[in-house]
């Protein structure tokens, strides 16, 4: 809890009482928003990529996926069904994931993200596609294929390119469900996004999710990245997952069978004696999580998945911002 003090130094000449309540008023306001452990605070994302990327690449000319260029109209293009089919068309950019930066060496940042193309079938396509200001409009570069179902971990620029971690498929694996992961580099050359490298990071497993504090968000999927209110954290230490729910912490055994598949078990509250007792909202969450049987990724955030009484439940977790 937050601790405030308030130091009042008092003119014996000139008292305003009125003043001072006022003064009293708000620091009591501040410390009722900022003391309550149960609320977490939102993010502040007005300056970051994922805010600037989407204002920037949901209205823009997509070529290099269809065969004639399409408009994307916040961030959506639709098309006229197939003749003689119930598909149609349709691209959409992916609203979580962008990177800003120099790719061209010339004045002015170039905008990155991801568009998923479904136009019939069980696929997935996933495209990349930068794009950068020319005088008064936009303009897009041809978007590249990535591959069928992939699934973004990561994605930033460095040096001029673009660096993202993905988990795919390889060629002994269904594409639904790959466990393969590498590093693509990609870079701008000669006016097309062009792959110039791929590294082998190895297999899923947790430790593909070790080492960073991750946080529960309540609208799965949501570009503003809302926190959950209960303000509940995950990380990864050894052979222990750790839950910080409303600022209690708890550890929980953490096995992984294959990799994507884990079970989490024995939860205890990490306080010295404590009894393990917890307020009910906490116990519910913490019922639901041990219940995690699958993990994944998509578009940089952590997907734990399982069942109870056979219904599907589903935690979508993004990384900490750093403070």
């Amino acid at each position: 809890m937050a601790v405030f003090k308030l130091k009042i130094i008092v003119h014996p000449s000139r008292v305003d009482f009125r003043h001072w309540i006022r003064i009293l008023l708000i620091s009591l306001i501040l410390f009722s928003q900022t003391g309550h452990t149960d609320e977490c605070p939102i993010p502040d994302l007005s300056e970051t990529d994922a805010v600037a990327g989407w204002q920037f690449l949901s209205s823009i000319n997509v070529s290099g996926v269809f065969d004639q260029a399409v408009y994307l109209n916040h961030g959506q293009y639709q098309g006229q069904a197939w003749p003689d089919s119930h598909s149609r068309p349709e691209l959409k950019l992916w609203p979580e994931l962008f990177a800003t930066g120099d790719l061209d060496g010339q004045a002015g940042d170039e905008f990155v993200g991801l568009l998923s193309e479904t136009s019939g079938g069980s696929g997935e396509r996933v495209y990349l596609v930068a794009a950068q200001m020319a005088g008064n409009s936009k303009q897009a570069w041809p978007a590249a294929l990535l591959g069928d179902r992939v699934k973004l971990r990561a994605l930033w620029i460095r040096d001029r390119q673009i660096m993202l971690d993905v988990m795919e498929a390889s060629p002994d694996q269904p594409l639904c469900c790959g466990t393969e992961l590498n590093r693509q580099i990609w870079r701008l050359d000669n006016d097309k996004l062009s792959l110039m490298e791929k590294q082998h990071q190895g297999q899923l497993s947790i430790q593909s999710w070790a080492g960073a504090r991750w946080y529960l968000l309540d609208r799965p999927g949501d570009r503003l990245q809302a926190v959950h209110p209960s303000c509940t954290y995950l990380s990864v230490e050894g052979n222990q997952i750790v839950f910080e729910v409303s600022g209690r912490r708890y550890l929980g055994k953490l096995t992984e069978h294959t990799p994507g598949r884990i079970n989490i078990s024995d939860i205890v509250s990490d306080e010295a004696g404590s009894n393990n007792a917890m307020a009910l909202p906490q116990a519910s969450l913490l019922k639901q999580l041990a219940s995690v049987s699958q993990y994944s990724f998509r578009a940089g955030r952590l997907l734990l998945v399982g069942f109870e009484n056979q219904q599907v439940l589903s935690f979508e977790f993004a990384i900490m911002p750093v403070e």
